[in-house]
């Protein structure tokens, strides 16, 4: 990352947990053209993987012992973690970890209409719902992660356990932005993405 306003972001700031010996990150956000904030349009369009690609073809060359690519997406960027698989050719990516996940895009914001009604089941790879029960914000409730998970057979993560959250509820340090119990969290996405996403199942967190 060489820069980036989003610092607070509950990936960003969290990643640190996620990484180890078996696993790497890379973070991608907007092409700088496209301004501070990348719209779910360009999020689900074509173009974002043409932007996508080179980036991962690159860290593929400077860490040649990657084997597999994931999508972990949050809160608005969970638009890429849905599109990208559809978008990309089959087998580019191995699966996909929605965290804070749009759910309720048709009611506030129109902004969001590509995600209105979406099929994940089109991305035919492993994927999991990371959901925090507490979620307030208001198109991302997480009765909605749930009702989404089992009409499309998506495994749902419900977390549970925060520390006193702050500020926005859509916003990363509430529980939308899994605070207090962000290692916690990550923790559990690094075995997913080593050992298999698993069944549906709700994990009561203590904040770190």
């Amino acid at each position: 990352m060489v820069r980036s306003s989003l610092t607070g972001n509950f990936l960003i700031r969290a990643r640190r947990h996620l990484v180890s010996d078996s696993v790497a990150t890379l973070i991608v956000d907007c092409r700088s053209d496209r301004g501070p904030e990348c719209s779910a349009e360009y999020q689900a369009s074509a173009q974002r993987y043409a932007d996508v690609r080179p980036l991962i073809a690159l860290a593929r060359n400077q860490v040649p012992t990657l084997t597999q690519v994931w999508l972990i997406g949050t809160s608005l960027g969970t638009v890429s973690s849905a599109y990208l698989p559809v978008r990309a050719p089959t087998g580019s990516f191995a699966g996909a970890l929605h965290t804070a996940t749009i759910t309720e895009p048709e009611r506030f914001l129109p902004s969001l209409q590509v995600m209105v009604g979406f099929d994940y089941r089109r991305l035919g790879i492993p994927q999991a719902f990371v959901h925090h029960v507490d979620d307030s914000c208001r198109v991302t409730p997480f009765r909605w992660a749930q009702r989404i998970g089992e009409t499309a057979g998506v495994p749902v993560i419900a977390i549970a356990g925060s520390a006193e959250p702050r500020g926005d509820p859509c916003q990363a340090f509430s529980q939308h932005g899994f605070i207090g119990v962000e290692r916690s969290v990550m923790v559990e996405m690094h075995r997913m993405i080593l050992n298999g996403v698993g069944e549906s199942r709700r994990l009561q967190m203590t904040p770190d």
